[in-house]
């Protein structure tokens, strides 16, 4: 083996990565269209939409050359999908930036604000509601790109596929500068 293969086992370790997280934003994303309560005080509409974000963003967020591969791919159409989907997950979902991002109504959107009920005031973090219509949009653009993950992952099997695996059996995808190995068998765990 050479130094080429070991960039490949490198860049196929961040594609199969990325196609989890594409699949995984699908699924979510499937999930948050069929639920029945948007309502952003819920736990499990909440943990939805911080899911479809920050899954979507991971492979963006993997080195320059993977980025700047799949940002290839956006078509046009679908680029402030995009563009929103990280920066929401930059500054609202993974982190708490509290200037510069704001809701529909122009309101910063990481804020503490003070609730009233019943005459008692309460201090909460302000809710952010997804609207179905972006996950839908966002979803499709993550099977644009789960479809292009795909191609590329084929690409690489046909270039080294001498080097999977045909027993069977569970095998790392080797990423060690050291070995030479493409593939290592998985130790049994105790």
């Amino acid at each position: 083996m050479h130094e080429s293969s070991l960039e490949d086992r490198k860049t196929l370790f961040k594609l199969v990565y990325a196609r989890d997280a594409f699949e995984r934003t699908l699924s979510f994303g499937k999930a948050f269209q069929e639920y029945q309560n948007p309502d952003p005080d819920d736990p499990l509409y909440s943990s939805l939409s911080c899911s479809i974000f920050v899954n979507y963003a991971k492979p963006f967020k993997q080195g320059q050359v993977l980025k700047e591969a799949l940002e290839e791919n956006i078509p046009t159409e679908y680029e402030l999908i995009h563009n929103d989907a990280i920066r929401w997950r930059d500054r609202f979902f993974a982190h708490t930036d509290t200037k510069g991002l704001t809701d529909d109504e122009g309101l910063e959107a990481n804020q503490v604000c003070i609730e009233v009920e019943n005459g008692k005031p309460s201090l909460i973090w302000q809710k952010l509601e997804v609207k179905s219509d972006f996950v839908s949009d966002l979803t499709k653009l993550s099977e644009i790109l789960l479809e292009k993950t795909g191609g590329y992952i084929r690409e690489l099997y046909k270039k080294h596929q001498n080097f999977f695996p045909k027993t069977d059996g569970i095998y790392l995808l080797n990423i060690d500068p050291k070995i030479d190995a493409f593939f290592t068998i998985k130790p049994p765990v105790i």
